[in-house]
């Protein structure tokens, strides 16, 4: 029992040891993880007090950087305001200094301008003075030319009344054979050259000289031949610059013309033309300028010229393909204008690009014209006043003057339709070359033959006309010749043949 007790006792000592050892174990083992926690959050401690360190400095560092950056853009506006006063004074400077210059120079060309106009006051009045003088020795030139010429003419008169009046009793009002001047007074000489003509009541007079006009109780018995009725409004309510306005450029020059403005009658008559051929005035010193198309205004239908007068028409007839109206300067009661309606042919030369096409449209504008001078034929008044004896249409038609001008007044291409007879002014402009004029008239039959050649000619605004003359004078058409013949026994023979003055 005694035995057994001390080994309980034991076994219990070695228990209680071995819970002791438990014990201390599991304290050191306590102690252990307690001093590693320690350990650990000072580690950690330390390690977040380094990084907090790091992130001051970083911070810090950034901040600096920042102020830097902030203290260099200061320094830079300071330097770009310093800049900009800088070339705001180099402006200001340079401003003050061009503004001086821009003044000088207007001092100095006011300067200039002033002494340029004295000069310029000094010659005109230098020519004034001399036109002035001019003018007084002119007028007393003139004076004692005029006085000379009136002698002159009362002689030509005397002698001519005296020849006229034996040639009138020895033929009994028959037709004189053309006289050649037996005096010795060349004005005289040269006027009888000319030949006479037999007017009413048996009266022969020089070609010479002409009618002055109907008496002033013949006038109401004069026939006319009224136009077609027919009223239409505008198409166009302006003027050609209307047009020139709004149209396409390649229009343009269809709607002016370079012409000479006569300074008495204001006709416009064509470049080349010395004198004007409605009233005879001289054109010597009359520059080239521009004038309204008519035709094309009348094509276009428009309303007013720039003059303010209304575009009107005295139409004689219209088809689709022409136009046909009395002339606006007639030289003869039944004097008629043809244009094309769809085509813009500046001048008969153009006709020469395509003959066969040119020769049509001649033969419907001549078919066209003809019937359009139907109305004056079948007017019994008209005939018997105008026309001398029983006259067929047929012999009518064979002397009326058909022709083209150039360079034209009018830059779209026109027949002139000239039924005679023409009125005695207009037949004397014709005998002394003043109408018809050689190199500016072109015969419609001459226009023809070239044209049956059948040879397309190319042909530019500025091809000279009397290069064409003579490229077709050697295919054997002359011009001379044709002109010759036209203007002595058309031009000026059909109204010797058919005149009832």
């Amino acid at each position: 029992m005694t035995e057994t007790n001390g080994t309980l006792d034991l076994t219990a000592k070695r228990e209680q040891t071995i819970e002791e050892r438990e014990r201390a174990r599991r304290q050191l083992q306590a102690e252990l993880q307690r001093k590693k926690a320690a350990d650990y959050r000072a580690a950690s401690a330390a390690k977040e007090e380094q990084l907090a360190k790091a992130r001051d400095r970083k911070l810090q560092e950034r901040a600096a950087a920042f102020q830097s950056r902030v203290s260099s853009c200061a320094e830079a506006l300071r330097l770009e305001e310093k800049r900009d006063a800088a070339i705001q004074n180099r402006q200001s400077s340079w401003e003050a200094k061009q503004t001086g210059k821009i003044l000088q120079t207007v001092v100095d060309a006011k300067a200039a301008l002033l002494q340029h106009s004295e000069q310029l006051c000094a010659v005109k009045t230098a020519a004034w003075e001399s036109q002035r003088q001019g003018a007084a020795e002119r007028a007393a030139r003139r004076q004692r030319d005029e006085e000379l010429n009136a002698k002159r003419a009362a002689c030509i008169r005397k002698r001519a009344d005296e020849k006229a009046a034996a040639a009138q009793a020895s033929c009994k009002g028959k037709l004189l054979p053309t006289p050649q001047a037996a005096c010795g007074d060349p004005l005289l000489a040269a006027a009888m050259s000319a030949g006479t003509m037999q007017v009413g009541n048996g009266v022969v007079m020089l070609r010479t000289q002409y009618l002055a006009g109907f008496k002033e109780e013949s006038k109401s018995s004069y026939p006319t031949v009224p136009r077609l009725d027919v009223n239409c409004p505008a198409t166009i309510d302006g003027t050609i610059e209307s047009v020139s306005d709004t149209c396409d450029a390649s229009l343009l020059p269809a709607l002016f013309n370079d012409v000479k403005v006569c300074g008495k009658c204001g006709k416009p008559c064509a470049f080349t033309m010395d004198m004007c051929n409605s009233c005879g005035t001289s054109l010597a010193g009359v520059d080239i300028s521009k004038s309204e198309n008519v035709f094309s205004a009348f094509l276009f239908g428009v309303k007013l010229a720039a003059k303010g007068f209304p575009y009107t028409i005295s139409l004689r007839r219209e088809t689709e393909e022409v136009m046909v109206m009395d002339d606006l300067l007639q030289l003869t009661p039944c004097h008629l204008n043809g244009i094309p309606k769809q085509y813009y042919i500046p001048d008969w030369r153009y006709l020469l690009l395509a003959p066969a096409a040119g020769l049509k449209l001649l033969d419907t504008m001549e078919a066209e014209l003809w019937e359009a001078t139907q109305p004056f034929l079948r007017s019994e008044a008209y005939r018997k006043s105008l026309i001398r004896g029983d006259v067929s249409d047929e012999e009518i038609r064979k002397n009326i003057i058909v022709s083209f001008n150039f360079p034209p007044s009018q830059f779209q291409l026109h027949v002139q339709w000239v039924v005679p007879p023409l009125t005695p002014f207009q037949h004397y402009m014709a005998e002394t070359r003043n109408h018809f004029h050689e190199g500016r008239g072109f015969p419609m039959t001459y226009v023809r033959k070239l044209l049956a050649l059948g040879e397309s000619y190319q042909v530019q605004k500025d091809t000279p006309v009397e290069q064409i003359i003579e490229h077709f004078s050697k295919k054997g058409v002359d011009y001379k010749t044709e002109w010759t013949e036209w203007h002595e026994k058309v031009c000026l023979a059909s109204t010797l043949n058919l005149q009832n003055w």
